[in-house]
């Protein structure tokens, strides 16, 4: 679309690392549910028969925790990592207002509802 993820980066960085991240952001490359367990972006992958039991084998430990104890660690965990507070959210809205305001944002956003490649698009390129 001509646009930037800006607003769901930070969450998106801190979850699959920058480098990871940088390749997503700048590709049209498609990935299946298996590239995004590889890349952390997925707990788990399973066939849609093992879903429920799945499910149940990923919540049980959950339920035999200390709930201060998983309070204070979920505290310690994001005390370790860059924050996102409301100035890296700011940040990322500044980007993307400005990047709205590009012809390239705007030829990527009237391709869309045209259903049309954009000009940038290149013979042999990802849909």
């Amino acid at each position: 679309l001509g646009l930037i993820p800006a607003t769901i980066s930070p969450y998106v960085v801190a979850r699959i690392g920058h480098a990871n991240a940088l390749r997503t952001f700048t590709s049209a490359r498609l990935f299946d549910a298996e590239e995004g367990r590889r890349i952390g972006l997925l707990h788990d992958v399973v066939e849609a028969e093992r879903l429920d039991a799945a499910v149940e084998a990923e919540i049980k430990p959950y339920f035999v925790t200390a709930p201060a104890a998983v309070a204070a660690s979920k505290r310690l965990v994001h005390a370790l990592g860059a924050p996102i507070d409301e100035a890296v959210i700011d940040m990322t809205l500044t980007r993307l207002a400005d990047t709205w305001e590009t012809p390239e944002a705007a030829e990527g956003i009237a391709a869309f509802f045209a259903k049309r490649s954009p000009s940038w698009k290149k013979e042999g390129g990802a849909s």
